[in-house]
């Protein structure tokens, strides 16, 4: 059975209304949120480490990272992080009406291992395949638009994200923003 299709016209213009798919999934219920903040001298760290669920249902992730000073960026993929390190994050919903969804993450260093939170400030030992290192300047962003900065994560996996300062009196921020989606085939 095919699909049906329905077109809005906005109501003055007649122009058609269309969002993105991105955008669609926070819509939806299926797009999520979560951050680290830290300050302190050279070699402080913000980290968000989790574990994707198994099965189909993948998530599609961009990252922002922000500093006062120099600092560098890293994503690893099958990353090692120390058991009970770091605090549970309950994830945020972006839908922040009616009834929200809980995402299927699950911490990789923290405990206990509750549905649809992430690791954040764990201590990661090796942060595996590094998919993504780059250096950030001081006051800049480290981001890149959707279709250039996403990643569609494996399953089972372990991943982690950090910015590490490389200056004294620094302020460094991670956030990881991604939507749960079971491909349609």
């Amino acid at each position: 059975m095919a699909d049906s299709v329905v077109f809005v016209l906005d109501g003055s213009t007649r122009a058609l209304n269309v969002i993105d798919y991105e955008h669609h999934e926070i819509h939806a219920g299926s797009a999520f949120t979560a951050e680290a903040n830290a300050a302190g001298a050279s070699g402080t760290k913000a980290t968000i480490s989790f574990t994707t669920p198994a099965g189909t249902k993948y998530l599609h992730m961009i990252v922002e990272s922000r500093t006062n000073v120099a600092a560098v960026f890293t994503l690893g993929e099958g990353a090692t992080v120390t058991a009970d390190s770091g605090t549970n994050y309950l994830a945020r919903n972006k839908r922040r009406v009616a009834t929200m969804n809980v995402s299927t993450v699950l911490p990789a260093g923290s405990a206990p291992a509750t549905a649809g939170n992430v690791t954040v400030g764990g201590t990661v030992s090796n942060f595996g395949t590094v998919l993504e290192t780059f250096q950030v300047g001081s006051g800049k962003t480290g981001d890149n638009p959707r279709g250039v900065a996403e990643w569609i994560l494996a399953p089972s996996t372990v991943y982690a994200v950090e910015i590490e300062s490389q200056a004294a009196t620094s302020e460094v921020r991670i956030s990881i923003h991604w939507y749960e989606h079971t491909d349609k085939g």
